[in-house]
């Protein structure tokens, strides 16, 4: 097995946290959530930390998470926050320490999957539908997960359990 760690990147709502805790499963390794572990350090929610500190102040704390997960001896999958790519630094991170796969849904399937918690993500507050906020980020986002990526999954119509085993696919593949 690799001695790199496995990175899931990818709009919210694409499944990295629900994907990676079973991927860690399977693999038998800690499963990281960049976002749990920022909440964890700062002792508040990322929506707190958006409206008292800014997304500047969120992208930090995000980068330091990446770098200590990525720097981490004991091999990890880690759910990286959706926009964690757009700093090229943290793609360069994550390309050193880590074999990187994108999950990918259309903004349709995302909308119905954040519609519940859309409050809680300060990204999709802004007043637009959903899905417009949603094609946004992804237009904004593309080339960054295309450049952080070294394996690309459709997820929207995949259950979880079929999203898992393609990532491990990917994975084992990279690894061999």
């Amino acid at each position: 097995m690799t001695s790199r760690h496995l990175a899931l990147v990818g709009m919210m709502g694409v499944g990295k946290s629900t994907v990676g805790r079973e991927v860690a499963r399977r693999l038998g390794r800690v499963f990281v959530d960049l976002d749990t572990a920022i909440e964890k350090t700062a002792d508040a929610t990322i929506p707190e930390i958006f409206e008292t500190e800014g997304e500047a102040a969120f992208r930090s704390q995000e980068r330091a998470a990446l770098v200590e997960a990525c720097a981490s001896s004991e091999m990890s999958v880690i759910a990286c926050g959706g926009g964690v790519v757009i700093e090229p630094a943290n793609r360069e991170t994550l390309r050193d320490g880590a074999i990187v796969v994108w999950l990918r849904a259309e903004a349709s399937v995302i909308a119905q999957r954040v519609v519940a918690t859309s409050r809680d993500r300060p990204l999709l507050t802004s007043g637009l539908p959903i899905v417009t906020a949603l094609d946004g980020l992804m237009d904004a986002r593309r080339e960054a997960y295309s450049t952080a990526a070294d394996h690309v999954i459709e997820t929207d119509t995949l259950t979880a359990t079929a999203v898992a085993d393609r990532v491990i696919e990917s994975f084992e593949r990279e690894s061999a």
